[in-house]
């Protein structure tokens, strides 16, 4: 650890570029002990000042990073370079806490991103003041905003926090702590009823725009008020639905997957229908088990009860840290004509270890859309663990207000709200990607749409 005896942290970049490997994920900084060897500070001129201290109220512990100047009226850039080996990584997010001090907002302010060691950077989100001297959470995709940025992992990948201003905290400056990376897989056991929608482990995808995947309360889920459906939006226009479960499996032993199914009349599929395995992330699948329509009593819920371990081990796959689980369905006609429903989907190696969660023992914040992409509407779909003032906001590619969904206090619980891809204006808006995001005086949450016309 290189720790904060002094004030300014200040490295040669020569000096620096002799460290060949960077830590990999997961990662964590809380600056309780400084600065580990994968960091690289930098600013634009002598009045710059990048500080580990315990002034300022840090967000957790008794330290953290701060930015500003040791002086007044010089303007400076203050630089804090993180770099991580992420070659073969994926489904990357960065969570971190931070808070300004009547900052003014500046272009140069935000977080960027480098695939190249540092040599260039892309900007990837801003980082605007907005409440004073108070902590907000960021939670960023990093796997989008590169994919944006036309980014790559690569074994050293900086993740850049900037901070450009004139005067000294607490007239200016920035403060960040416990800054995490890692790659966003569920922790085993894992269980979900789809009463919150689909978490942050969950991708959805169709191979067109006829396909369909949502949560909804239609057609009788099996428990609770939600499950999840496959089928089109659409008769007469074929479509693959997948939904795709990623999963930590690392040192797991006895792995069984548990899930209630149930199908409308649906053809048998057989190349399509069915679960399928991967061990690297999805790079590649391997189909496991037949959804079997034909074979199946209509509209009737079935318990499927597999073991993970013993069909990886005959397609000889490996219980990896990156495992991904797909259940896919494939049909031109909609529900109840054609069409699957899942609910109740658990990993574990014991049934005893279920633990029930309901909407009044919501922790944490959620937020999520479905379907994704869509064509005319998107439900966006939020739960929040105590009574908070919000905002819910759509954003284009370019960063520019589309569209304001909620401004106001809400209780504690799960709430829906449908957006029907018009701005402001009622106009509609064009095709492509945009970012709503949840906003509370301390904490932010960003995600990805995308919009199809």
């Amino acid at each position: 650890m290189l720790t904060a005896n002094k004030a300014n942290y200040e490295q040669a970049r020569n000096t620096f570029n002799e460290i060949k490997y960077f830590s990999g994920l997961p990662y964590r900084m809380s600056f309780e002990g400084g600065i580990d060897h994968n960091w690289e500070m930098k600013k634009s001129n002598e009045y710059g000042r990048i500080s580990v201290n315990s002034e300022n109220d840090p967000y957790d512990g008794i330290k953290h990073l701060t930015m500003d100047t040791n002086t007044e009226y010089e303007y400076v850039t203050n630089e804090a370079g993180l770099h991580l080996d992420l070659f073969k990584e994926d489904r990357v997010m960065l969570e971190f806490w931070w808070k300004e001090f009547f900052d003014e907002s500046d272009p140069e302010d935000g977080v960027y991103f480098s695939d190249d060691g540092g040599d260039s950077f892309v900007k990837v989100y801003d980082l605007t003041g907005t409440v004073n001297n108070e902590w907000i959470k960021i939670e960023l995709d990093v796997d989008e905003l590169a994919l944006i940025a036309g980014l790559s992992y690569t074994d050293d990948f900086v993740i850049k926090f900037q901070q450009r201003d004139n005067y000294s905290i607490a007239s200016d400056g920035f403060a960040f702590d416990d800054i995490y990376v890692y790659s966003n897989y569920a922790q085993f056991p894992y269980e979900t009823g789809f009463e919150n929608d689909l978490d942050e482990y969950w991708e959805t995808e169709s191979s067109n725009i006829y396909g369909r995947i949502q949560t909804t309360g239609e057609h009788e889920p099996y428990a609770g008020s939600r499950h999840l459906t496959m089928d089109v939006n659409m008769d007469g226009y074929f479509a693959i639905n997948e939904a795709r479960l990623y999963v930590d499996l690392y040192k797991t032993e006895n792995v069984i997957l548990d899930f209630r199914w149930k199908e409308f009349n649906d053809e048998s599929h057989q190349l399509y229908d069915g679960i399928f395995f991967s061990d690297n992330a999805g790079e590649n699948f391997i189909k496991v088990y037949d959804l079997d329509g034909e074979h199946s009593e209509d509209n009737t819920w079935q318990e499927v009860q597999l073991s993970v371990t013993e069909l990886a081990d005959q397609y000889r796959l490996k219980l990896s840290p990156k495992f991904v689980i797909k259940f896919q369905q494939a049909d031109d006609e909609m529900i109840t004509n054609a069409g699957f429903t899942f609910d109740e989907i658990i990993v574990i190696d014991n049934r005893r270890n279920l633990t029930e969660t309901t909407e009044s023992e919501i922790k944490a914040f959620t937020i999520n859309n479905s379907p994704n992409p869509f064509v005319h509407n998107t439900t966006i779909n939020y739960s929040l663990p105590e009574e908070k003032f919000i905002e819910i906001q759509i954003y284009n590619i370019k960063g520019q207000l589309v569209k304001e969904l909620v401004n106001e206090i809400k209780p504690a619980g799960s709430f829906q709200i449908d957006w029907n891809g018009k701005d402001t204006q009622n106009r509609l808006a064009d095709s492509g990607i945009y970012f709503y995001k949840l906003s509370t005086a301390d904490y932010v949450s960003t995600k990805k749409m995308i919009l199809l016309r």
